[in-house]
């Protein structure tokens, strides 16, 4: 049984930046993703400010090399079109953060190599959650490679 402080169950943006977060903070912890990667997505290639100040938090040098890379754009505007061909255009203010423009595929793929990076995170791809048993003390959780004993599950 593979023991461990915390669980996240998911290796998508949400997951990792939290696998991110407690690797900064030195906590061990183990990611279960039931895919491999690296994995498309057709859905969430355009983020709002919030993913660019996560981002900063994590290493500011991140968002640089993403952009270095021409895998990221800023953006300030947004162009909307519905079924009938109608546009509705959306600006934001210069003083506002940008908006990120980034292909899930990549987005995911670089979060995953650098929480792969820490020796505090354990991350196991095509693991499939069967069961979870609250416990006295944690939770277990069944998966098809094994079982996890976790203090605390995200």
């Amino acid at each position: 049984m593979l023991e461990t402080s915390v669980c996240i169950i998911g290796a998508g943006p949400a997951g990792l930046s939290a696998s991110l977060f407690l690797s900064k903070a030195g906590i061990d912890h183990v990611v279960l993703d039931r895919q491999s990667f690296p994995r498309d997505k057709v859905c969430g290639e355009s983020f709002d400010g919030k993913v660019f100040h996560m981002l900063q938090r994590l290493d500011p040098s991140w968002l640089r090399e993403l952009e270095a890379a021409g895998q990221v754009q800023k953006c300030r505007s947004y162009s909307l079109t519905n079924s009938w061909g109608h546009k509705m255009g959306i600006r934001f203010s210069a003083d506002q953060t940008p908006k990120l423009h980034v292909k899930r595929l990549v987005f995911d793929h670089f979060l995953l190599q650098k929480a792969q990076a820490h020796p505090t995170a354990r991350i196991q791809q095509q693991t499939n959650v069967r069961k979870i048993i609250q416990q006295k003390n944690g939770v277990l959780l069944k998966t098809d490679q094994g079982d996890v004993f976790s203090q605390l599950l995200i």
